[in-house]
């Protein structure tokens, strides 16, 4: 057994020896390297590989010439392109990023070899970097242009096109005005100014022999008009928005609408406006709203007409119960809001409810959006609870169209939620705080209890608040010396004496209790 464990340490001190990390120090790599690329020449946005060679690579470690030289690794180094070169000896497809430079591109070999030291055969590695110098030439590429100017219309430029809205009368040739603009390279727009020919308009760089061709496609402008509601209540608000396609960034947008025949209307400008539909009409009517779209001062496309429905105003606000009495801090009201259509056969619609507090010191209002708010007093004062209907685009103003009032303590008031023009209607709430006063009072003393009377002034409701017995309290207690206590205690009125319970026990069991009774004495032993 012994002989089993000496031969398996001797075995395992063998075989830690065999494989070693990479070397650099007494290690010459030679042989023939090189980078190459599949690009017989290179510009700004060309694509390319590379790959490196090992010819006859040699490894001599501490001047032993190693066997078995093999590259097993890359690791690849490619700035001024993008694109992932990946761990091998080819490169994948990269794409020159870099303008007008020079450029190192390397790839770091990892070789593996074999080398025998003192009898034992040992596999070894070590690195080597090749080099590369690369030169980009500079291009401006299509992706370059972010805008051209057509007859002085600007149009955005993605990937390397363009889209041209023509006007009446409009085509595209060589004798338009023409200009662009692009990242990192300023367009000559005088001397040598961009051409036009078959689809493609050629921009040059200033002061320079660069060119990219820009795809021009002409195209037919669109307008299309859209209401975010399109029944309002007359007077309410709704949002227009256009969309437009084949417009120039600096096209314009016009509002108008007409009823039936009539003569349009305008209602604004921009290309997305809140409208204030007109207020007062007696009949449900038919707005016809578009926008027209203009390029300069030329009219480029006008919208299909959308219909937005301007209804009556004939709506009421009611909120209920009639009347309701808090009494107390901290007592509840559930109040129960209707918005109803008065027109015809009436019937409940439901708006969007919000039932605000202005002071929350003096009352809150909890379930604010539905229907049923909850007003909850916290104090005496007064406050306003605000009530805010939104329907059909028409929107009934906080602090002005209903308020509720919180009577002050002492007082009852009549609160009232009071709605405006066509929302009149009216409800009130006799909210009461007690304001009370005291009638009557008895002292309490350490032998009896006492009690305050109290009435409000305002309704005569009453209430008594009892008050506790007097206990009297120990000021100090001190022992001067052996078998002698001394106690002082507040006095208190109206008290003919007092008796002092002590004892050798926290617990004053009656066996270890004992008793003194001082009447008019102020000290006793």
């Amino acid at each position: 057994m012994k002989k089993f464990l000496s031969l398996l340490l001797a075995l395992t001190l063998v075989l830690s020896l065999v494989v070693v990390p990479a070397r650099a120090e007494g290690v010459e790599v030679d042989g023939t390297y090189a980078i190459t690329t599949s690009a017989s020449s290179l510009a700004r946005g060309d694509s390319t590989t590379f790959t490196v060679t090992a010819t006859a690579p040699t490894v001599t470690d501490d001047g032993v010439t190693a066997t078995d030289v093999n590259v097993i690794g890359y690791s690849w180094s490619t700035p001024g392109f993008s694109g992932a070169a990946g761990t091998g000896a080819t490169t994948g497809t990269l794409t020159a990023s870099n303008k007008a430079e020079n450029v190192e591109v390397s790839c770091t070999l990892t070789i593996e070899y074999k080398v025998t030291i003192e009898g034992q055969e040992i596999t070894r590695s070590t690195t080597k970097v090749v080099k590369s110098n690369v030169s980009i030439a500079d291009k401006l590429l299509p992706g370059d242009i972010t805008t051209v100017t057509f007859n002085g219309r600007t149009y955005s430029v993605t990937n390397g096109a363009v889209n041209i809205s023509l006007l009446e009368g409009e085509a595209l040739k060589g004798d338009n005005k023409w200009s662009a603009a692009a990242t990192g390279y300023v367009i000559d727009n005088e001397t040598n100014k961009p051409t036009y020919a078959s689809g493609k308009l050629t921009v040059r760089v200033k002061d320079s022999a660069l060119t990219a061709d820009v795809t021009v496609n002409a195209t037919t402008p669109t307008v299309t008009a859209a209401a975010s509601l399109t029944e309002v209540i007359s007077g309410g608000k709704t949002t227009l928005t256009a969309t437009s396609t084949g417009l120039s960034n600096a096209a314009t947008y016009a509002w108008f609408y007409k009823i039936g025949d009539s003569k349009e209307f305008p209602i604004g400008t921009g290309k997305s406006l809140v409208w204030t539909v007109p207020a007062n009409v007696t009949t449900a009517t038919d707005y016809s709203v578009y926008c027209k779209a203009s390029e300069g001062d030329k009219l480029a496309k006008t919208s299909d007409p959308i219909t937005v429905k301007s209804l009556p105003d004939t709506y009421t606000f009611t909120v209920v119960p009639a009347s309701v009495t808090l009494t107390q801090i901290g007592q509840t009201a559930t109040l129960a809001a209707n918005f109803v259509n008065t027109s015809s056969s009436a019937s409940l619609v439901v708006p969007t409810y919000s039932f605000v507090s202005a002071n929350l010191n003096i009352a809150t209002v909890t379930n604010q959006t539905p229907a049923a708010p909850i007003v909850t007093l916290r104090a005496s004062g007064s406050t306003t609870v605000t009530a805010k209907a939104t329907y059909k685009g028409k929107t009934l103003q906080q602090n002005k169209d209903y308020t509720v009032s919180i009577a002050t303590r002492g007082t009852t008031r009549t609160v009232t939620v009071q709605g405006k023009g066509n929302f009149n209607s009216t409800r009130q709430f006799k909210i009461h705080v007690h304001a009370y006063k005291c009638t009557a009072k008895k002292a309490a003393t350490y032998f009896a209890t006492g009690y305050k009377k109290y009435k409000c002034t305002a309704c005569g409701a009453k209430k008594t608040e009892k008050l506790a017995k007097l206990k009297p309290a120990i000021a100090s207690l001190k022992s001067s010396k052996k078998g002698r206590l001394t106690v002082k205690w507040k006095k208190g009125s109206g008290i003919s004496g007092y008796q002092i319970s002590y004892s050798t026990s926290s617990k004053f069991t009656k066996s270890t209790t004992k008793s003194v009774t001082i009447t008019k004495a102020r000290s006793t032993t």
